[in-house]
């Protein structure tokens, strides 16, 4: 149950971050709202996203390189399934997809690392004030 949470929370908030960004985007350069299709992909593309990251910390060498290995499945799951949906390729949309990627990949790993450290630090305060009582 604890891994299907990971993979449900990790794409809820994906989808939440790249809809906003698309929203933000829309609402900069006066293009027209997301379609139901649109929507529909973005869903389906961060569910990938997290269960291909999921399933490659299974494997020893690729958990040593985990930012980097989950940068380069989000990156080909997306193209892969913007392949699938839409059938062509486009290099502007390449290099616009992949900038707003980038952005929000460094912006959740950012607090992802963020929050893992805050967590530590709770943890070792706990673990000290419990030495500091057994050794009285």
């Amino acid at each position: 149950m604890k891994k299907l949470k990971l993979i449900l929370v990790t794409t809820c908030i994906s989808f939440t971050l790249v809809t906003l960004a698309n929203t933000f985007i829309g609402f900069t350069n006066n293009i027209n709202s997301l379609s139901v299709m649109d929507i529909f992909q973005i869903a389906i593309t961060c569910l990938m996203v997290s269960i291909g990251i999921y399933f490659s910390m299974f494997n020893h060498f690729l958990k040593e390189h985990f930012y980097i290995v989950s940068y380069l499945v989000m990156m080909v799951v997306v193209f892969g399934m913007e392949h699938f949906f839409r059938g062509y390729f486009s290099w502007t949309s390449f290099f616009i997809e992949f900038a707003a990627l980038t952005v929000i990949y460094v912006i959740v790993c950012f607090l992802t690392i963020y929050e893992n450290e805050k967590d530590a630090e709770i943890i070792n305060k706990k673990i000290k004030n419990m030495k500091k009582e057994n050794e009285k």
